[in-house]
């Protein structure tokens, strides 16, 4: 392994890192990066995945007050989507290479389509939620969301959805997440982003374990991303928001249709 590989793994985990604390799906910076390195497709996604999970946890610590009150609903639905997890990542592991080299180029497209609409989601998740509170005092609505029934079928099936595609390409699991919480199990917004955080790091976690024992994680260029994206993280706390959000999403948005192309060429 070349010390110019491992520099650019790291600067792919800073970038990531960066724009995981800002709007999320570091992955479309990753992944690609790491193809463009010469790793296959599978071994650069589980890379990739292990690279990033650490920042992952720590965007879930970031919200340790609003999950709080919320840990029943964690509890609850960390099940659902850690098996969903578990099964996208086995059936990237399972099936042949071909069919994840041949779909993965609509998972980037989808995946940037979805970083492109979140502020449309986010939008509707926050009226959802306006619409729902009975009461002004947010004290009561977070004890309202508790007292909901967050074993809902419709919930537990969406959740593990959910971590079916967080295990099998984890880019933009975090905006599919605030739209099933959004929409079945309406909080306050940030109560709603401390528990999609949180369920989106469970899945993560456990994706990277099962990659971890795989044989396809390339371990020094997903040391790199580790450390890049830990400094990117900092960063991005410190200078993302200083970035308009619009030209930060229209700079992914390239991003996401550059990386397509470069792994269909590849």
């Amino acid at each position: 392994m070349s010390w110019g590989n491992l520099a650019g793994a790291g600067l792919a985990g800073l970038a990531a890192g960066m724009i995981n604390v800002v709007v999320g799906s570091g992955t479309l910076v990753t992944f690609p990066a790491l193809v463009a390195l010469g790793v296959p497709p599978v071994a650069a996604n589980a890379t990739s995945t292990v690279g990033l999970v650490f920042g992952s946890l720590s965007g879930s610590y970031g919200y340790r007050n609003e999950l709080a009150s919320r840990w029943a609903i964690v509890r609850r639905l960390v099940p659902a989507v850690c098996v969903g997890a578990a099964f996208g990542s086995l059936l990237v592991l399972a099936a042949p290479p071909q069919i994840f080299e041949a779909v993965v180029p609509l998972l980037i497209l989808g995946a940037t389509a979805l970083l492109v609409a979140q502020p449309l989601i986010a939008r509707r998740v926050k009226a959802r939620i306006d619409a729902s509170s009975e009461v002004d005092n947010p004290a009561q609505g977070r004890q309202r969301s508790e007292d909901r029934n967050p074993g809902d079928t419709r919930l537990l099936a969406a959740t593990a959805g959910a971590g079916v595609y967080g295990g099998y390409f984890g880019a933009g699991l975090g905006i599919v997440m605030l739209a099933v919480l959004g929409t079945l199990h309406p909080d306050e917004l940030q109560g709603t982003n401390a528990v999609k955080n949180a369920l989106s790091a469970a899945a993560n976690l456990l994706a990277a374990v099962i990659f971890a024992f795989s044989g396809e994680v390339r371990w020094a260029l997903a040391g790199a991303v580790a450390l890049g994206a830990l400094v990117g993280g900092h960063l991005g706390a410190l200078l993302g928001r200083r970035i308009p959000d619009r030209l930060l999403r229209t700079v992914m948005a390239i991003v996401g249709l550059l990386a397509a192309a470069s792994v269909l060429m590849n």
